[in-house]
């Protein structure tokens, strides 16, 4: 019986010790920036591509204003996918520093997964 206590102890012990540890490994989030504030209209980039104005869409979907990524060169928006559905893929497009850097992808949800999260 002395020896299941001390293991329970030793047990309590380690898993306190990790959440302090899980605490200082990940820093505090970055805070919300006007989350109450009106965000304008949403940016649909389709109709501007389609028309030939490639250069006013690359300009207006440049990011601005973001004080926790102002070194991130980021652009954003809204791709039809569907006229017919009026349906729109949201994109948001980080610029790498590398210039021989892969693309990667990020596709969230998926069969049996939500895509109402993360």
């Amino acid at each position: 019986m002395y020896g299941v206590t001390i293991i329970c102890f030793l047990f309590m012990f380690i898993t306190e010790n990790e959440c302090i540890l899980r605490k200082k490994l990940f820093p505090e989030p970055a805070p919300l920036e006007n989350c109450f504030n009106d965000c304008g209209e949403p940016l649909f980039l389709t109709p501007l591509i389609e028309s030939g104005r490639v250069k006013e869409a690359k300009e207006k979907s440049l990011v601005r204003n973001l004080s926790y990524a102002s070194e991130v060169e980021s652009y954003s928006g809204f791709f039809t996918v569907s006229k017919q559905y009026n349906s729109n893929m949201f994109f948001w497009f980080f610029k790498s520093k590398s210039p021989k850097a892969p693309v990667v992808v990020w596709l969230q949800g998926g069969p049996g997964g939500s895509s109402l999260f993360g």
